[in-house]
C-alpha cells in the first residue's frame, strides 16, 4: 500500500489513480519526463548546428584558396611592346648619334665632294632602315595584341541542359508524400499514433482509411501536446485511447462518431479551450476520468449526448459540466 500524495489516502502499489480524489499519480512524472527529452533534444540539435557551420566555413574558405587571377597573358604582352618600341628607340637613337657622328666628322674633313655624299646617303640608307625596323616592330606588336582579343571573343558553347519540369515530375515520382499521421498495426486495422505533420493551421482531419486499411482507433497519447484546434474523427473509430488527445489546449470542440464504444481515462485531460462535446454513439462507455476535472478550464464544458448513456447529475458530477440531449 502506498499515499496518496495529493489526499494522502491509502492506495494500492500499483494504482494509477486515486480511488478517492480521483487525481492521477503518474502524471507529473510523464511531464517531467518530456521536458528533459525536450532539454536533450534541444542541445543535441544546438551542437549540430555548429558543427555544421564550421563545416560550411572551411568548404567555403577552401574555395577562395584555389581560385587564383589569371594575370600572366596581358603583363607579358605590355612588356613585349615595351621592350620592342625601347629597342628600336635606342636602335634609332644609336644610329642617329652614329650619324651625327660621321655627319660632323664629315663636315670637320672634308676630303672631297663624292665622299662627302657618299657619306650623307649611306646615313640616309641607315635612318630608313631604322624607320622600317621601328614600323615592323609596331605592326607585329598590334597584330598580337588583336590575336589575342580575337582569342577572349571566342564564343562559349553551353551545354544542353535537361528540362527543370521533367526533373521536378521524375523528383516527385521517386519521392513520396510523406504522411500526416503515424500509424500501428492492431487487430481489425490500424490505429493513429501520432501526427507526422504539423499543419500550421491546426486543423486535421482522420480518414476512414490509411494505406488501404481501416482506421479503427487513437492510440494512447497519440496527439498529446499537440497544437490541434479542430479535428475531424473519422466514422470508422472504435475507440479513444487514454491520454490521447491530452494537453491539447487550443481543442474547443469535438465529435464523437456513433461506431466509438469506449473513451478512456484521461482522453481529454487539460484540454482548457474545450467547451463542446458531441457523442453521437448510443452504446460507449466512458471512463470517470474521460474529461477530468482538476485543471482549471477557460469556460464553461457542454455535453450534447443521448440521454440513453448521460444525464444532468452524471455530467455534473463526473466532469463538472453541463448536459444537453443531443440525437446526433
Amino acid at each position: 500500500m502506498k499515499k496518496c500524495p495529493y489526499c494522502s489516502s491509502e492506495i494500492l502499489d500499483d494504482a494509477e489513480f486515486c480511488l478517492y480524489c480521483m487525481r492521477p499519480l503518474k502524471e507529473k512524472e510523464v511531464i517531467k519526463n518530456k521536458a528533459n527529452k525536450l532539454h536533450i533534444y534541444a542541445v543535441t540539435g544546438s551542437i549540430l548546428i555548429a558543427v555544421l557551420l564550421c563545416f560550411l566555413s572551411f568548404l567555403f574558405i577552401e574555395q577562395q584558396q584555389d581560385v587564383a587571377p589569371d594575370s600572366s597573358q596581358p603583363s607579358s604582352q605590355q612588356s613585349y611592346s615595351t621592350g620592342a618600341v625601347t629597342t628600336s628607340a635606342s636602335n634609332s637613337s644609336d644610329e642617329d648619334s652614329s650619324s651625327g657622328t660621321n655627319s660632323s666628322g664629315s663636315s670637320k674633313v672634308p676630303d672631297s665632294s663624292g665622299s662627302s655624299s657618299s657619306a650623307d646617303s649611306s646615313n640616309r640608307q641607315k635612318s630608313q632602315s631604322s624607320e622600317t625596323t621601328i614600323a615592323n616592330n609596331s605592326e607585329d606588336v598590334h597584330n598580337k595584341s588583336d590575336e589575342t582579343v580575337e582569342e577572349n571573343d571566342s564564343p562559349i558553347i553551353s551545354t544542353p541542359t535537361q528540362n527543370s519540369s521533367s526533373v521536378s515530375s521524375n523528383t516527385q515520382e521517386q519521392e513520396p508524400l510523406p504522411k500526416t499521421f503515424n500509424t500501428n498495426a492492431v487487430s481489425g486495422g490500424i490505429e493513429i499514433t501520432g501526427i507526422n505533420i504539423e499543419n500550421t493551421s491546426g486543423i486535421y482531419e482522420i480518414p476512414s482509411q490509411l494505406e488501404g486499411k481501416t482506421v479503427i482507433g487513437i492510440a494512447d497519447e497519440a496527439v498529446k501536446y499537440e497544437s490541434v484546434k479542430k479535428i475531424t474523427l473519422s466514422s470508422s473509430l472504435e475507440y479513444i485511447g487514454e491520454q490521447s488527445f491530452s494537453n491539447c489546449y487550443q481543442l474547443t470542440e469535438i465529435v464523437i462518431p456513433k461506431n466509438v464504444t469506449a473513451i478512456k481515462n484521461g482522453a481529454f485531460v487539460n484540454c482548457k479551450k474545450l467547451s463542446k462535446i458531441y457523442i453521437s454513439s448510443k452504446n460507449i462507455e466512458i471512463h470517470t476520468n474521460a474529461f477530468p476535472t482538476y485543471y482549471q478550464r477557460d469556460g464553461e464544458l457542454t455535453i450534447y449526448a443521448s440521454s440513453s448513456i448521460m444525464t444532468s447529475n452524471s455530467a455534473r458530477i463526473l466532469w463538472d459540466a453541463q448536459f444537453e440531449e443531443w440525437n446526433g
